[in-house]
This record gives structure tokens, C-alpha cells and sequence, in this order.
């Protein structure tokens, strides 16, 4: 399970903390010189993904480099969770970034502190949005004013195991089958593979999913004034519900699940699914790509279980990712200008493929058309499934949300392994949770 990282400290955490958790990848294109008389102007850019996005970032940071000969970009990935912790490093020593990759759940802190660049200014002179997706935009707003341009939008999706499911003999995932209805579902997976296989992933510690139960129940994650928006009771429903798939043999135990770093933190090889061990894993859309590359077996996608008779719908289409510019950056014309080939050219927009999620621009749709895969068709379809369930997000996730999905983790954790009770669990988390947010509000 990932340490707690404080506000405070995700802006001192030093470099010693990512040496064993950070695999950066790097390149560079253009060079000193290669405009005659025009000086190199070097970016960096960081983004979070696996190896399968590090790739196709890397085509068009090669591409960009070829028109724009005397721009140097220098680019590193690492995982999600360690992205952060390094962004964090590099901040506060100055260091930061001139192009980062942003989410949602960290927009509000780092507009807050001041860290982004305002790109209003830039539209429609460096950066063209005259296509695109008014919807996916107005996801990364803050008061109307635009720190990011979305790479692409992705619904809540669950990946599964076709193989074992045809085993297992229960049937397709019915997408309007209810959490109670999922839980006899796993339950009878696991019973019919036997010893050392189960029906699911362990998703007590995953947040993703947390949202959209309270979504079907009618409350969005945060207040618009950035307090938690559901009560202990809501999340003693949740973990109490994970608790009896444990004791039902229907989910992974704790060593495997909600008590050990793999359903929300590990990259496709380390998985339970892909390994064998489970059958369901929980995710975000756009990643079906990445993921079936890693699974010698087809990989099936469903909308996550509903709730009862009465429920709202749950899924919404989410801004997977933001590129946003550095308010520090001594470069921010060719930054822009990057996130412009990045959305518009038609060879990024071939290289960057799907991966991301639905690119915002109508134009990118249509060139990416003839080269989708099966595996990319399956998740277009699957896109049209899950708009069927789904209602828009409308409130922004508050500074420290990123930390309050760390405590959830944590304290999902340690209520798997029996380290505290639920109720006492509910009761720390939410102590510490006000705390953050709290915290996160000061700056």
C-alpha cells in the first residue's frame, strides 16, 4: 500500500524516495544547431502511463523535432503514483517541468499554488480548438478560465477475463446487474474455477469505483467548496460490502487485494487478471489497449455493477489526461505550440492513437478511423455502452484530493487485513481526510 504522502511533504519529499519506485523513460529530439542561427530551446516534459504510452509519446516528440529542428525535448514517464511524488521533488527544488501531464484530481491544487500556466491566451493563437469537444473541454476548466488541454476522455469500465468467464460457465456481465446481483455473480466464478482463482479484483481501496456507487446514490465525491460529500456511513456500506466478498471467497484476499499494491497501483504484468488470479479489474477505458497487450487471452469489457431500483447512473465521461504548461516555463509559445501538434497533427495524432482516450478533436476521430484495431473497436463500443449509464461530472475534485484517495487506500488496507475495525477505520480516515483538505485549502 502507498505511504501517506502530506500535502507538505509532497512539496519536500526528496530524491532518495523515488530511487526504488519511479522507471523513467527518456529521450530527446532535435538539437543544438539545427536551425542555423536560431538558438536550441530545450522543454521538458514528464507524464504518468506504461510503456505502451511512453512509446507513442516518443514518436511525436520525434516528429515535432523534425519541423521544429532547434527544439530539444527531453521527456521522462513513470507510474501514476510516483509521478507525483517526483513532480513534487522537482518543484520544490525548482526543477519543474515545462510540459506535465495533468489529472483532474491534482488540477485544483496546482491552480491553486499558482504552478500552471493560463492557456486562454494561447487559443486560438498557438493552440487550435475549433473542433473540438466543447463537453471534454469544459471538464478541465476552472471559473472559465483553461490550465489544460485534454488528450482525451475515458469512462469507468470493467476489464475481465473472457477465458475464465467462459470456465466458469455463468455467463456474460449483464450491465444493469446490481451490486448485490455482482456479488453472487463473483462469488459463483470463484466456486467454479477452484482454488487460487477468484472473481475479482479486491475494489474496497479503489476510489474509482467508490465514486460511482456514491454517484448511484445520488452524491457526487466532494462538495463544490472542496469537503468530503458523503457520511461514514456511506463508507461503511462500502467497506462492509468488500468485507463480505473477502469472507465469500468472491474477491482477492488481502495479500493479493485492497492490502497489497496491485489493484490501483500496479502496471499490467503485475496483475491479478493478466496473472490468472482474477477475473474482474477495475479501470478507466482507454487503458483496454495497454492492457491486452500484456493478455495472451481476449479481454472483455462491462460497465461496473448498478445500484438498486430507483439509483441514478454512476459512470461519467472523464478527461483522462491534461497537458499543461509550467507558469514557470522561460519557453511558453513553443510549449503551446507542442500541445497544438500533439491534438492537430495528423502524424501525432496517428502515433497517440487511442491510448489516451477519445481525442477532443473531430477532426483527430476521423483520421484515426481507419487504423483502429479490434481491441480499439471493442472500446469505442464499449464507450457507446456506457454513455447509456452515465450522467456529467460537474464538480472540480478540491486541492488534496489526490491525498485523500492515498488515505482511502491506506485505511481500505488496513481494514482488509483486519488491522482495524471498519467503523475505526471510517473514523480515521475521515479524521485525517478533513485534515488534508483542509490543509489543501490553506495552500
Amino acid at each position: 500500500m502507498q505511504t501517506t504522502l502530506k500535502r507538505r511533504e509532497f512539496l519536500r519529499v526528496g530524491v532518495a524516495t523515488l530511487a526504488g519506485s519511479s522507471a523513467l523513460g527518456l529521450i530527446s529530439c532535435g538539437g543544438g544547431g539545427g536551425s542555423g542561427s536560431s538558438p536550441t530551446v530545450p522543454l521538458k516534459l514528464e507524464f504518468w502511463g506504461t510503456t505502451e504510452r511512453d512509446k507513442r509519446t516518443r514518436q511525436v516528440v520525434t516528429l515535432f523535432g523534425q519541423s521544429h529542428p532547434n527544439v530539444k525535448i527531453t521527456s521522462q514517464f513513470t507510474d501514476f503514483y510516483s509521478y507525483w511524488v517526483k513532480l513534487g521533488t522537482e518543484i520544490s527544488g525548482g526543477n519543474e517541468p515545462d510540459l506535465l501531464q495533468m489529472d483532474l484530481s491534482y488540477l485544483a491544487q496546482f491552480i491553486q499554488k499558482g504552478l500552471l500556466l493560463d492557456l486562454t491566451k494561447y487559443i486560438p493563437r498557438s493552440i487550435n480548438l475549433s473542433d473540438f469537444d466543447q463537453v471534454l473541454l469544459k471538464g478541465s476548466e476552472d471559473n472559465n478560465t483553461i490550465y489544460g488541454i485534454p488528450l482525451g476522455g475515458n469512462y469507468q469500465a470493467a476489464f475481465y477475463r473472457t477465458d475464465l468467464l467462459a470456465q466458469a460457465g455463468v455467463g456474460d456481465p449483464d450491465p444493469n446487474m446490481t451490486w448485490e446481483e455482482f456479488a453472487d455473480y463473483t462469488a459463483r466464478i470463484s466456486r467454479a474455477l477452484g482454488k487460487g482463482v477468484w472473481g475479482t479484483d479486491d475494489g474496497s481501496n479503489n476510489a474509482i469505483i467508490f465514486e460511482v456507487f456514491l454517484r448511484q446514490h445520488g452524491k457526487e465525491m466532494y462538495t463544490t467548496d472542496g469537503q468530503i460529500n458523503y457520511s461514514k456511513q456511506d463508507l461503511i456500506d462500502w467497506w462492509t460490502y468488500w468485507d463480505n466478498m473477502r469472507k465469500s471467497g468472491a474477491c482477492l484476499p488481502p495479500s493479493l487485494g485492497a492490502g497489497a499494491p496491485t489493484t490501483t497501483t500496479t502496471t499490467p504484468p503485475d496483475s491479478p487478471m493478466i496473472n490468472g488470479k482474477s477475473v474482474f479489474h477495475f479501470d478507466w477505458s482507454n487503458l483496454i489497449v495497454a492492457w491486452q497487450k500484456f493478455s495472451p487471452h481476449k479481454l472483455g469489457m462491462a460497465v461496473f455493477p448498478q445500484g438498486p431500483a430507483g439509483s441514478q447512473m454512476g459512470h461519467y465521461f472523464k478527461v483522462s489526461q491534461m497537458m499543461s504548461i509550467s507558469s514557470k516555463t522561460k519557453y511558453p509559445d513553443e510549449a503551446a505550440s507542442f500541445i497544438d501538434f500533439m491534438i492537430n497533427n495528423p502524424g501525432a495524432v496517428k502515433a497517440l492513437d487511442i491510448e489516451r482516450g477519445i481525442p477532443g478533436s473531430a477532426r483527430a476521430q476521423q483520421i484515426l478511423k481507419p487504423q483502429l484495431t479490434p481491441v480499439q473497436q471493442e472500446e469505442l463500443t464499449y464507450i457507446s455502452l456506457a454513455a447509456k449509464y452515465s450522467r456529467p461530472k460537474v464538480v472540480l475534485d478540491p486541492p488534496a484530493a489526490g491525498q485523500v484517495t492515498t488515505l482511502f487506500q491506506l485505511y481500505a488496507g488496513k481494514v482488509a487485513f483486519g488491522q482495524v475495525s471498519i467503523s475505526a477505520g471510517v473514523d480515521q480516515f475521515f479524521s485525517d481526510a478533513q485534515k488534508a483538505l483542509s490543509q489543501g485549502q490553506k495552500g
